[in-house]
């Protein structure tokens, strides 16, 4: 982000605050002042969330949320993006149930060329955070300095982190906020945490992941219409190439939801071996989402010009095994030792307790509810209630059948894992994976999983 000319002058929490309840917009000036404060702690929590809460109730115009995202991004540390010679794109997704397609999509997008500074956070809501899944990974360290950072991806291509004390401070103290007093859905607010951290990560491009359904923050496609509106024209004004995906999230994406279990997964769709096309076929959704995101990110770099072009980039990425390559230099870079980084699934946290949920009766699988599986790994503690809250990093479960499964009766739907949940946790996500199983007669016909781009 370039370096803004503005002289700030100091507003005080009840200035702002009278602005929104009288329906006036904050200006540019007035939107610094409060980044500032917010920086410096000048103001104390109960203030900042209740100024929160007019900006969900009242809403934030185009200038105000443009304002408040550059605000945020000013006072921050700033890295200075990839070589010169190269595109530094970033992917941000605004989250699902079994949506780690990160894992896979950043070493692979850096195998293909790009430069991929990817910022991450942890869970929120129902949906899970890459932070808490690279957590899983015994030795990885995801608060490393801007100049390791920097170094990284000169020399690799990526690097995966989470914000520091001096990188996106605003918006960590605003993010725990915003979940605290139920303000995750306004959607300027939404846009301005985005957009404003990868502002921070000298990006050249930008491709957002906007997910709706029953799995996502929107259940609605107008709402994730609205906020891909928001993060594509926002992104814009920053000087940043942008483009956003709208993606169904109704259903839990590949078949692993968890921590380590979706580390597992990643793994298995890089590392190359004989039954790594297997593991593409059974996570087809999985795959469908990283493979089209991945030819925006390269379109977007001028690399390739059709879709077929940028699949067989990347089949042939990682099917030789270059993208798994990056991943585990990044591994061992980020503090993994190097045989767990080369043999990272016999070193992952092993759950103490399995539980199987079986078909009640015989059919097809006509519909696997992900609200309802989020809703089983909370209990599995896979998922924060507070910012506090300890994960489980072995809990999750596995998929046994999808959408379009023929299946038997008593034959396996899911298999839960864990090692905090206690005894009636277990019961309880149970009875939330036996809900979000229905079970029928008859062909399935599976709605699209891309919907739009804008």
């Amino acid at each position: 982000m370039s370096k803004l000319s503005l002289k700030h002058f100091s507003v005080s929490f009840f200035e702002c605050i009278n602005a929104k309840k009288e329906g006036r917009s904050l200006s540019r000036q007035e939107m610094f002042s409060l980044a500032r404060a917010v920086s410096q702690d000048a103001w104390p929590d109960y203030q900042i969330a209740a100024l929160l809460m007019a900006f969900r109730l009242k809403g934030l115009d185009s200038k105000e949320t443009l304002y408040l995202t550059q605000a945020m991004a000013h006072y921050s540390e700033q890295l200075n993006g990839g070589p010169k010679n190269s595109f530094t794109v970033d992917k941000h997704s605004t989250g699902g149930v079994g949506d780690g397609v990160s894992l896979v999509l950043a070493p692979l997008a850096a195998s293909l060329g790009l430069s991929v500074p990817m910022m991450s956070g942890r869970s929120l809501g129902l949906t899970g955070g890459t932070l808490d899944k690279l957590d899983a990974i015994p030795g990885f360290k995801s608060r490393i300095p801007k100049a390791q950072i920097e170094r990284q991806v000169k020399l690799l291509g990526l690097a995966l982190f989470g914000q520091t004390e001096k990188m996106a401070p605003v918006d960590r103290k605003l993010y725990a906020l915003r979940d605290a007093v139920a303000a995750v859905d306004a959607i300027p607010l939404v846009i301005s945490s985005i957009i404003s951290k990868k502002l921070t990560e000298g990006l050249d491009g930008l491709v957002f992941d906007v997910k709706f359904g029953r799995g996502a923050i929107f259940e609605t496609r107008h709402q994730a219409r609205a906020l891909a509106q928001g993060l594509v024209s926002t992104a814009r004004a920053c000087s940043l190439k942008s483009q956003a995906v709208i993606t169904r999230m109704d259903e839990p994406l590949g078949r692993a939801i968890g921590n380590a279990p979706e580390v597992l997964q990643a793994w298995s769709i890089l590392k190359p071996t004989s039954q790594q096309r297997r593991h593409w076929t059974s996570c087809g959704d999985f795959m469908e989402v990283a493979l089209e995101l991945a030819y925006r990110m390269l379109k977007m770099a001028g690399l390739v010009k059709t879709r077929p072009e940028s699949n067989g980039l990347a089949c042939e990425a990682l099917s030789s095994g270059k993208a798994w390559d990056v991943f585990v230099d990044v591994l061992r870079a980020q503090g993994v030792r190097p045989h767990v980084a080369r043999e990272l699934d016999r070193h992952l946290p092993s759950p103490k307790r399995t539980v199987v949920v079986r078909a009640p009766s015989g059919g097809v699988v006509r519909f696997v509810d992900a609200r309802h599986v989020a809703l089983a790994t909370r209990h599995l503690r896979v998922l924060r209630r507070r910012q506090e809250d300890q994960v489980d990093l072995s809990g999750g479960l596995w998929l046994a059948k999808k959408t379009g499964d023929e299946v038997a009766k008593g034959e396996e739907l899911a298999r839960l894992v864990g090692s905090l949940a206690t005894p009636q946790e277990f019961f309880w996500a149970t009875q939330e994976v036996g809900k979000a199983f229905d079970i029928g007669r008859g062909r399935v016909r599976p709605k699209p999983l891309i919907v739009e781009v804008m």
